[in-house]
């Protein structure tokens, strides 16, 4: 009696080929012939390699639809960004303490980005100093223009808050280029001298005055429109809201490219791999 050949172990790759043979019509019969294997040995293998496929399958598909959440959640939090960065203002602590902010950092290191953002940091700082220093000096100055001295100091504080405001509103629009508020446009019209009105200007009240003290205020808020330009604080002012300009178009660039692109290359601390 012949003795018994015990055949090599199947390994993987065999496993493969039978299974790509088999699904292209070759039979596990034929398939056992023509390599010199048992039929039972070819049938196991086959549908071993079938399972293998379909448990790789399906942890591609639990990895892939992990990644584009992973995006999603990316792409979301530069949205946020975008928003933050359009308005104008100093990026929350909030959006630098989501995980998503380490996130993009660890997947897009050496992005422009986080060079512009911090200068946005800095500008931002510097005009939210300007902004106290000018608020000071305004207030000031309106409280000791003579121009408000028969006024009750109730009525008086009213003024000075509203016009203050009034003014800090429109330096920062003349620093951007925008026209700001008018006089003529946005001051209401004064009917009587001696009866009491709401004065206001655009959207800054100044209080119940008579007609009387609201063309005073009206005056008084012209000469200092036409005194701001000179200032030093307006030119500092100027000079920081064209930087951030500047800064606020390159970095939309940045986070628009990201957006777009939906998926952001590189690895992070969070990835699902």
């Amino acid at each position: 009696m012949a003795k018994r050949i015990k055949k090599p172990e199947v390994e993987a790759e065999k496993r493969l080929d039978w299974v790509k043979r088999n699904e292209a019509g070759e039979s596990p019969p034929r398939i056992a012939e023509n390599d010199g294997y048992d039929v039972r040995t070819v049938r196991k293998h086959i549908e071993l390699a079938r399972m293998e496929r379909e448990v790789k399958e399906a942890r591609a598909v639990v990895l892939r639809n992990a990644l584009e959440k992973h995006y999603r959640g990316i792409v979301s939090f530069t949205q946020k960004l975008n928003k933050a960065i359009d308005k104008g203002v100093a990026v929350s602590n909030d959006l630098r303490e989501d995980p998503y902010w380490t996130a993009l950092k660890q997947h897009q290191p050496r992005l422009s980005l986080w060079s512009l953002l911090a200068r946005w940091d800095n500008v931002q700082d510097s005009l939210h100093s300007l902004g106290k220093a000018m608020d000071d000096k305004l207030e000031k100055e309106l409280r000791a223009d003579s121009r408000l001295n028969g006024m009750p100091s109730s009525n008086r504080g009213a003024v000075v808050s509203g016009t203050k405001a009034a003014l800090i509103f429109n330096m920062e629009r003349w620093g951007q280029g925008e026209t700001g508020l008018c006089l003529n446009d946005d001051f209401p019209a004064i009917q009587d001298e001696d009866s009491m009105c709401e004065v206001q200007y655009g959207s800054f009240h100044m209080g119940q005055q008579s007609g009387r003290v609201a063309k005073e205020i009206k005056s008084m808020i012209a000469d200092y429109e036409a005194a701001l330009i000179s200032w030093q604080e307006y030119q500092e002012l100027s000079d920081l809201l064209g930087q951030m300009l500047e800064i606020k178009k390159k970095l939309r660039n940045e986070l628009t490219t990201v957006i777009m692109r939906g998926v952001v290359p590189g690895h992070c601390k969070y990835c699902p791999l």
